[in-house]
């Protein structure tokens, strides 16, 4: 078993679910930063989860076409990039549109990663590897709020996307 691959993938895909459930706790406070309403934020997420949503069922071919490690890898690079174009957004609108590319990005990593993690994973261990796997990707959901809400408090909104480039770098060299 390739541990050390299994362990790259692992970031990667944290990464994704942390910043799902991340941007719910900053809607307020970007609403009042960018002096719009709740409902034209709320476009943040759903412009975001509907890019994964168009892409997922094309992680497959983008898989097949490009070998599943380089896709993994061009799949955070743009969830990264995406992440950090929305720390440069001027406005909700710029916002609502980086997020949407960051999206395009995310909505391939986690199906690319469970596809590698289960094919790096031996015959007779391939429960118990997507166990272990299971146990981060239940506790990325939990956390997205939790370190939203100590970020905006602490330092900034932008700092929700600028905790994914370490990941992300992580990830992608390994």
């Amino acid at each position: 078993m390739n541990k050390k691959a299994i362990l790259a993938i692992i970031p990667g895909m944290m990464m994704v679910m942390i910043d799902s459930t991340a941007m719910n706790v900053a809607i307020p406070n970007l609403a009042r930063d960018f002096g719009v309403s709740f409902d034209t934020l709320q476009w943040v997420i759903t412009g975001y989860l509907l890019a994964m949503s168009v892409t997922i069922p094309l992680a497959g071919w983008f898989s097949d076409r490009f070998g599943a490690a380089k896709a993994y890898s061009i799949a955070v690079m743009l969830f990264v990039f995406g992440s950090l174009i929305c720390t440069a957004a001027q406005n909700a609108e710029q916002l609502i549109a980086f997020r949407v590319l960051q999206g395009l990005g995310g909505g391939m990593v986690q199906p690319i990663g469970m596809a590698m993690v289960f094919r790096l994973a031996p015959a007779d261990k391939k429960g118990q590897v997507m166990g272990m796997l299971g146990i981060p990707m239940l506790l990325a959901p939990a956390s997205g709020p939790v370190l939203s809400g100590w970020l905006i408090e602490s330092v900034s909104w932008h700092w929700i996307f600028l905790i994914n480039l370490p990941l992300g770098v992580l990830t992608v060299y390994y």
